[in-house]
């Protein structure tokens, strides 16, 4: 499965039934590990922070 989410999507996240933005997907000091379970840094509109979101919790509403 590839997940296709990039910097700057609008994405719904599942369990929190809240919205955001992509802002990163991946952090820089971890780039040349591998993820089982892919994630995004995404900033929450509701809380005005960037949390660490796993793929499997983000719907994309409208890419960048």
């Amino acid at each position: 499965m590839i997940w296709e989410f990039k910097k700057g999507d609008l994405v719904k996240i599942r369990h929190r039934n809240s919205y955001g933005i992509v802002v990163s997907c991946r952090i820089d000091a971890w780039q040349d590990q591998l993820f089982l379970i892919p994630f995004a840094e995404v900033y929450l509109f509701n809380r005005g922070a960037t949390e660490y979101i796993t793929a499997t919790h983000i719907e994309i509403i409208s890419p960048s």
